[in-house]
């Protein structure tokens, strides 16, 4: 397998993985989870210009700079996070 054919693999899995993440939370506490909660799908969600919150991610791997550069050209899947959690949470 290519690295493009698993970093597709990937991104396909990434999504299904969020999707369950998010049902079990909110089945589990009642409640949508915070996007604080979401450290490893905010790329989902996250425009390059709005990961404040997910700085600690970003230098997790000790690449910050390759990770921002990475958020430079990425498009996320959905506009923002309440476009996330629709989808998350239709049938």
């Amino acid at each position: 397998m290519s690295l493009a054919d698993f970093k597709a693999k990937r991104e396909k899995r990434q999504l299904s993985e969020a999707k369950a993440y998010v049902r079990e939370y909110k089945l589990r506490f009642g409640v949508i989870p915070p996007e604080s909660k979401l450290t490893e799908y905010f790329f989902l969600f996250k425009k390059n210009d709005d990961v404040k919150t997910f700085h600690e991610m970003l230098t997790l791997m000790g690449n910050y700079e390759n990770s921002v550069k990475e958020l430079e050209v990425h498009k996320p899947v959905f506009n923002n996070y309440e476009e996330f959690i629709d989808y998350c949470l239709k049938d």
